[in-house]
């Protein structure tokens, strides 16, 4: 059992404007100007039971496994919120441009000049409720020095229900029932002690977040948006299939080349709702009819003692990782059908970094460095209102710690997000292209949070209680 609860005391938000291309004074947007307040609370019952049993068949170890397992949530959530009111006089509207915490003073707040007003509605609250049931069997067989099969079907039984109701005080019927059978097999052979294939096939489930099922509709004031749930949001299904081939060159080195592919039916995204335009930014979660990803993926992990015979090289490991991804969504919108990547799913990822561990000295050190290619961030369902694309940018992390008073206690420095790059969002209004170009594209928003450094200081005690 666990219990989570989530409190939000006082969210308070003052949003100031002024008339494009002019140099007005900025005023405060009544409408905008908000308090808000919620509480929620979320109740997990679980539990599960496995059994194995191990055995030999023709001088081969085989494993039988089977369990079950169930899972209940219930999630209860309620919000208030208050608006802050104006009259619409001369005066009203000259104090609108003064600083918020002028605006607060009891001089000003009064329900003759701004007042906050009391404007919770009907989706504002909900109760949610998920009820899952699995079960599953498997065997990992051994065929001889070569041949490896892991096989086995799961079968799950899962309903989910939201009690809420929609703007208008209709009780929104949001309970669906899913039954789902999902095999998986992974087939390795040795091709020789230190290289394998292995080919590779499951079906697996995206189910929706309480969250994107809920009516609730939140103004997401770093974004200039507002967020609403599906109650008819569907759960995904996901056929993978994979083939990789591994070297192990040395312990604790590889090299894997893989290419994969996921075929999704009903997957779900992130998307513009059909009000949407440049002054009413309203995002919801829908489902595609279906889509797929292809790729390919290279690993490796290598240490750099064949540079040359120093004993010190042992210490250091390189590695990289990176993929090239190919996803397809299609659909019909407004204007016809449209082919396009998957919401989410970037062209390319890139990881890589340095690790130097000393045994002997206790100093351990790691640079890490990741990128990702433009994706998009929210889909769009009309063309008057293109999509949101997030720009890719380059992250690098450091971190250096070092083992003090006989490996009892550690020093650890941390510095994340060295760069400190800008988080960009940007619509492309000339294609539906993944890139960015300053002639045609409109910058959305952009952020930047810092780096992020951090020491800190540990101690082992031994209390001798054994």
């Amino acid at each position: 059992y666990s219990r989570i609860d989530r409190d939000q005391p006082d969210l308070r938000t003052a949003f100031y404007a002024r008339s494009a291309n002019t140099q007005e004074d900025f005023s405060l947007v009544e409408r905008n100007t908000r308090r808000f307040y919620s509480d929620l609370g979320e109740d997990n019952y679980g539990g599960s039971v496995n059994f194995s049993l191990p055995f030999n068949w023709k001088s081969n170890k085989q494993l039988f496994k089977t369990g079950a397992l169930a899972s209940l949530k219930n999630r209860d959530f309620a919000g208030r919120y208050f608006q802050l009111k104006a009259n619409n006089n001369a005066f009203t509207r000259e104090i609108l441009k003064l600083p918020i915490w002028e605006i607060y003073d009891q001089q000003y707040v009064r329900e003759d000049v701004v007042f906050f007003d009391d404007f919770t509605n009907n989706v504002d609250s909900y109760k949610a409720n998920s009820d899952l049931g699995a079960y599953y069997a498997m065997m990992d067989s051994k065929f001889g020095e070569k041949v490896r099969l892991v096989y086995g079907l799961r079968t799950e039984f899962y309903a989910q229900d939201i009690d809420a109701t929609d703007q208008s005080g209709q009780k929104i019927d949001g309970k669906q029932d899913f039954f789902d059978i999902l095999p998986s097999a992974n087939f390795s052979y040795t091709l020789t002690e230190k290289s394998n294939l292995r080919v590779s096939a499951s079906r697996t489930v995206n189910r929706p977040e309480f969250r994107e099922l809920a009516p609730f509709d939140f103004f997401n004031f770093t974004d200039n948006n507002s967020i609403v749930g599906n109650p008819k949001l569907k759960r995904g299904q996901i056929n993978n299939a994979d083939f990789r081939y591994e070297i192990y060159p040395s312990q604790g080195e590889v090299i894997t080349a893989t290419v994969f592919y996921k075929y999704f039916q009903n997957p779900i995204e992130f998307s513009t709702d059909a009000q949407s335009n440049q002054d009413l930014r309203k995002f919801t979660y829908r489902n595609a009819e279906d889509a797929y990803a292809l790729g390919f993926e290279f690993d490796i992990r290598k240490k750099l003692n064949f540079l040359g015979d120093a004993s010190w090289l042992n210490n250091f490991v390189a590695f990289a990782n990176f993929s090239l991804i190919k996803s397809q969504v299609t659909v019909k919108n407004l204007v016809g059908e449209e082919k396009r990547p998957l919401q989410g799913q970037s062209p390319f990822l890139v990881n890589s970094g340095l690790q130097y561990n000393s045994s002997k000295s206790g100093l351990s050190a790691s640079v890490l460095y990741n990128r990702i290619g433009d994706r998009i961030y929210v889909v769009a369902i009309d063309a008057g209102y293109p999509a949101w694309i997030e720009k890719g940018r380059d992250i690098v992390d450091f971190q250096i710690s070092k083992k003090l008073l006989g490996n009892k206690a550690e020093l650890k420095l941390n510095v994340s997000d060295i760069l400190s790059q800008d988080f960009a969002i940007y619509q492309n209004f000339t294609d539906n292209k993944l890139r960015f170009n300053s002639s045609d594209s409109r910058n959305i928003f952009q952020s930047n949070q810092g780096s992020n450094i951090s020491l800190s200081f540990s101690y082992k005690f031994d209390l001798g209680v054994k």
